[in-house]
C-alpha cells in the first residue's frame, strides 16, 4: 500500500518534490506443517495507517490544502495519491498614515478657520507662498491711487509753468 502527494503550481508543473510515504505492508503468519507440507494461515495484521503529512510552503504561493489527514487503511484499500495545487498570492501594498498634531485631533472645521485667518492676514497661504487675493486687491488700490496723485501732481505743476 502507498501513498504518494504531488505538489504542483496551478499550471501542472512541479512546485516541490513529491511526498511518498514508506510503504504500508501487510502481514500475517504462515505455518508449515512438518510432516504434511500444509500450509496454516493466520490472521492478516490489524487495520494500518499513513501518517498526516504537512504541504511545504512555498513563498508567493498558496496550497489549496495545507495537510493531507493521517489516512486509515485496510488490505482491501487502493493507493492513495492527493495533488496540492499551489496558485499565486496576489501582491499586497501596505501604507502607514502618520497624525502629526498636539493634543486632541483637529476636526475639519478648525482646518478652515486656519486657512480663512491666513487668508484674511498678510502671510502666506499654507504650504503655497502666496499671498491672499484681499491683499493683491489692496496692493492695485494703492497702485492705482499713487498712480492718480502723481499724475495730478505733474499736470498741476505743468498748468503753473505756462
Amino acid at each position: 500500500m502507498n501513498e504518494t502527494v504531488h505538489y504542483q503550481y496551478a499550471d501542472g508543473t512541479k512546485a516541490a518534490d513529491d511526498y511518498v510515504a514508506t510503504p504500508i505492508t501487510f502481514t500475517r503468519s504462515v505455518s508449515t506443517d512438518a510432516v504434511t507440507g500444509e500450509k496454516t494461515y493466520g490472521d492478516w495484521k490489524a487495520d494500518q495507517s499513513f501518517a498526516a503529512v504537512t504541504s511545504p510552503t512555498l513563498q508567493g504561493y498558496t496550497a489549496n490544502q495545507t495537510s493531507i489527514a493521517a489516512q486509515k487503511v485496510t488490505l482491501e484499500s487502493s493507493d492513495l495519491t492527493y495533488i496540492v495545487k499551489y496558485t499565486k498570492n496576489v501582491p499586497t501594498v501596505t501604507t502607514t498614515t502618520t497624525k502629526i498634531y498636539a493634543g486632541s485631533p483637529v476636526t475639519a472645521n478648525q482646518i478652515d478657520q486656519v486657512f480663512k485667518s491666513q487668508a484674511e492676514s498678510n502671510h502666506g497661504l499654507p504650504n503655497t507662498g502666496l499671498r491672499s487675493e484681499r491683499n493683491k486687491t489692496n496692493l492695485s488700490l494703492w497702485s492705482v491711487l499713487v498712480i492718480s496723485f502723481v499724475g495730478l501732481d505733474i499736470f498741476s505743476n505743468r498748468k503753473k509753468n505756462k
